[in-house]
């Protein structure tokens, strides 16, 4: 993983994908993305109809709300990072949650999550750990079994 300083140039091409089961968080996660010119998000209410879109288009970061019906954040990413979605496996993605970080933390590092924002977040917070994760580049190979990654939420 290393910092990729000219991707800071070309934040307004990233597409970003939000899941969460709140109108509200969206709203406010949109917003805090528009604050940084990043125009194209797509917005999906749980881990099911993200999946959906991610048949359809390629995304370079997922932020997922862990705790949603039908198909939960982990559950998601368990999905992705498995092969199971037409999403790249390697797929960097934020995972946002209200459960304390004892509860998700050790199955999102499993799942290789990227940066971890508990609810409620400060914006700042948020604002730098996207900035970061957008001016990254991932070249990692991703070489264990992420099916057998046992999700307990």
């Amino acid at each position: 993983m290393a910092i990729d300083f000219e991707s800071l140039d070309s934040f307004d091409r990233k597409r970003i994908l939000l899941v969460d089961d709140d109108p509200f968080i969206l709203g406010v996660l949109e917003k805090l993305l528009g604050l940084l010119r990043l125009k194209t998000i797509l917005q999906a209410g749980d881990g099911e109809q993200a999946l959906m879109l991610l048949e359809g288009t390629a995304v370079d970061l997922l932020i997922t709300d862990v705790l949603m019906p039908n198909l939960d954040g982990l559950s998601l990413l368990k999905k992705i990072r498995s092969g199971q979605s037409s999403a790249a496996a390697s797929l960097p993605c934020i995972a946002v949650s209200s459960l304390g970080e004892e509860a998700t933390l050790p199955t999102a590092l499993a799942l290789d999550v990227i940066r971890f924002v508990q609810k409620p977040f400060k914006a700042l917070i948020l604002i730098k750990r996207l900035l970061i994760t957008l001016s990254e580049t991932f070249s990692e190979s991703l070489d264990h079994l992420y099916s057998d990654v046992p999700i307990e939420v």
